[in-house]
């Protein structure tokens, strides 16, 4: 199941932080991928890419500024340059769909989806239970 905050971002409503935001993004981005593997067109994976890349800078911003932290025990520079290397193999993911390279738009989605349960368990900050 979704976390609430996402669901609610997904919804429209209005997003609890840059990093829930951004991370919507992402959550619709691998959607229109597998829609687009699914049905052998990923002409849409670049523009919905582009919209998570352009939330990037708010999420660089709420970094800088301390609005939002990764979870106790890391740091920012350990965020950003993981942050960093994720952002990279999205590219990597555009490319492929750039070039209507189906089946590499699936291989590189399964090298970025990989990396999505490690980077939330290492840098998610802790939420209080759900009442």
């Amino acid at each position: 199941m979704l976390p609430t905050a996402l669901l609610a971002v997904l919804a429209g409503a209005e997003p609890q932080n840059p990093v829930v935001a951004e991370m919507a993004l992402l959550h619709e981005a691998v959607v229109v991928t597998l829609v687009g593997i699914e049905t052998g067109n990923v002409d849409a994976v670049p523009a919905a890419f582009h919209k998570v890349h352009e939330a990037k800078a708010e999420t660089a911003r709420a970094l800088d500024s301390g609005a939002w932290k990764p979870k106790a025990g890391t740091t920012v520079a350990t965020f950003k340059k993981q942050d960093e290397a994720f952002h990279h193999e999205l590219e990597k993911l555009v490319k492929a769909a750039a070039k209507k390279d189906v089946p590499a738009t699936a291989k590189q989605l399964g090298v970025v989806i990989t990396g999505c349960p490690a980077c939330h368990a290492k840098f998610r900050p802790e939420r209080a239970p759900s009442p």
